[in-house]
């Protein structure tokens, strides 16, 4: 009898253990538009982003949230790319405009988008997509016209909760 109660309390004791010491982990990943078929889901391009893709940010990398306006800050000392409204894409996070990008929260696909077409493209933009704020802020950016906003995804706003991200300003 005793050995049954010590095997279930130590049973108990793993598992409660191994749920506190869960970590969340955010990625930002990137992958070229033409690396994704027309009929993959955002499952789809993030195990094909896991594989091949680029890590282009990670939830430490983020200062702040600004969830009602899906405005994301990132740290000063993150290294930053170069380019412009007329290339599209993203410079912060190093893109063009045919590339798409793919949110994972601990393994698992959250939800996949664009970025900003440039000036002189004609292309439909994936949504939701990725705009340059300024030099360290980025906006997640939708249209309506092209189907559902999927940008308020509740994981990804329990996840900036826990981590102590969501602001009602950021610094900049």
């Amino acid at each position: 009898m005793k050995k049954t109660v010590f095997c279930f309390l130590f049973a108990a004791f793993l598992l409660v253990a191994s749920g506190c010491s869960h970590q969340d982990a955010l990625y930002l990943y990137v992958l070229p538009r033409s690396a994704v078929s027309a009929d993959m889901s955002d499952a789809d391009i993030a195990a094909h982003a896991l594989k091949s893709g680029r890590l282009a940010l990670e939830g430490s990398d983020l200062t702040g949230v600004q969830w009602d306006t899906q405005r994301y800050e990132i740290r000063e000392d993150t290294p930053v790319g170069s380019g412009s409204a007329e290339t599209g894409g993203s410079a912060l996070l190093k893109t063009t405009d045919a590339d798409l990008f793919v949110w994972v929260l601990n393994g698992r696909a959250v939800y996949a988008g664009g970025f900003a077409p440039g000036s002189s493209s004609a292309a439909t933009p994936r949504v939701p997509f990725i705009r340059d704020e300024n030099r360290r802020i980025f906006r997640i950016e939708t249209d309506d016209r092209y189907g559902k906003d999927r940008r308020f995804d509740r994981r990804l706003y329990g996840f900036f909760e826990r981590q102590g991200l969501l602001r009602t300003e950021l610094s900049e």
